[in-house]
């Protein structure tokens, strides 16, 4: 693994490898802490969980996931994390927690839209972590965080107004959620185009050419630091590795986005 500054664009190797190669994880950060959850290995999907210590740079070994998956999205939530669908043997639709605290998983309700795969999750202020696409699907599904720990049925929520898998999103300005590059289902095409979500108003933006990645890709991750959204590696068209790093100033996205889909009811 490799530490990234985005301020130097330089690049550290970690001073320890994970205990086990795997792809098709989840990576989530917590204070001092990185934590790399589930996947596939050479044996298989996995359940495991393998905390970094920044710090030390030591890998710990913690409490396995209730149910091996790969292909799934997780989120941090206040002192949690949760996990969503994903595949084993076939498609998941079942839901986790992991309790940072006490290195516990507890289960939760399943997905109300059935299995999912190749989706986000984001988590955005006060309870909510938003569900988009996967599995060649527009759909936009709400987790709520608090005390109920249920899913919300808010039949209004707009789809996307296309279909993702492998895509990255993040939030931005507190409202507004990006979802960042991707592929169709059907596999025709590696896409560096934004959508963009208000969710205040619940309105999607139409794709613009100015909000394109400089290059197409899924598979990647991305992140907000300061001000900027970094996107990083994952796969480019013809299925070539890549080791690129680039940016968008979060302010420039969102002037040369103009949330009008659907268009406004008069």
């Amino acid at each position: 693994g490799f530490i990234y500054n985005v301020r130097t664009q330089q690049s550290t190797p970690l001073l320890n490898d994970m205990p086990v190669a795997l792809y098709d994880c989840c990576v989530v950060a917590k204070n001092n802490y990185v934590y790399v959850i589930g996947g596939s290995s050479r044996s298989g999907i996995v359940n495991t969980v393998y905390r970094l210590c920044f710090e030390t740079f030591e890998w710990t070994t913690m409490a396995p996931m209730g149910i091996a998956r790969c292909v799934f999205a997780a989120a941090l939530k206040d002192e949690y994390i949760y996990v969503f669908g994903g595949i084993n043997g076939g498609r998941l639709s079942s839901t986790e927690r992991y309790c940072i605290y006490n290195n516990t998983w507890e289960d939760l309700g399943d997905m109300p839209k059935g299995p999912r795969c190749y989706h986000c999750a984001i988590s955005t202020t006060g309870n909510e972590i938003y569900i988009v696409g996967g599995c060649g699907t527009r759909f936009v599904d709400v987790f709520d965080t608090g005390p109920s720990l249920t899913w919300k049925t808010q039949t209004y929520l707009c789809d996307m107004p296309e279909e993702r898998d492998y895509a990255a999103a993040v939030v931005v300005k507190e409202k507004y959620l990006v979802v960042i590059g991707g592929s169709y289902y059907d596999g025709s095409a590696v896409t560096a185009s934004c959508l963009l979500y208000d969710i205040w108003s619940n309105h999607w933006s139409s794709k613009q050419s100015s909000t394109d990645m400089i290059e197409a890709r899924q598979y990647h991750t991305a992140a907000v630091l300061d001000g900027k959204i970094v996107v990083a590696g994952g796969e480019g068209r013809d299925e070539n590795v890549l080791a690129s790093v680039e940016c968008i100033d979060a302010d420039a996205l969102l002037e040369y986005a103009p949330l009008h889909y659907p268009l406004p009811t008069l």
